[in-house]
């Protein structure tokens, strides 16, 4: 009887062994995807907002059309802070926001297969 219990113990913690490694083995390969991904399409390195300026260091992996514009909360362009093509590299746009209206909008980055969203509020 003691053999039997050891045994099923046994299949039991070899079970809880695989499950583990695989669950860290699927986080490894997502992770993985998102660093290819980020890779692969324009994307806002970093945002500093500064009074009236957005500072953002965009990092573009291929020459593209940058565009950066500000929406408002119904979605509606407002401004326009950058509407050119660029070359691949990294690349500083500042977004004077001093005369906008207090309330929320949407920094939105566009390439021609990317689009990405930072809300903010004033």
């Amino acid at each position: 009887m003691d053999t039997s219990l050891e045994t099923l113990r046994n299949a039991l913690l070899l079970a809880l062994i695989v499950m583990l490694v695989y669950i860290l083995y699927k986080r490894l390969v997502k992770k993985m995807g998102e660093k290819e991904a980020s890779d692969a399409y324009a994307h806002i390195v970093s945002q500093k907002r500064d009074g009236s300026t957005i500072s953002l260091q965009i990092e573009v992996p291929t020459t593209d059309t940058l565009k950066v514009i500000v929406t408002n909360a119904a979605g509606e362009e407002v401004k326009v802070a950058s509407d050119a093509t660029v070359d691949a590299g990294e690349h500083h746009v500042d977004v004077n926001i001093a005369d906008l209206e207090e309330g929320k909008y949407s920094l939105i980055l566009t390439t021609s297969n990317h689009r990405q969203e930072r809300p903010f509020s004033i």
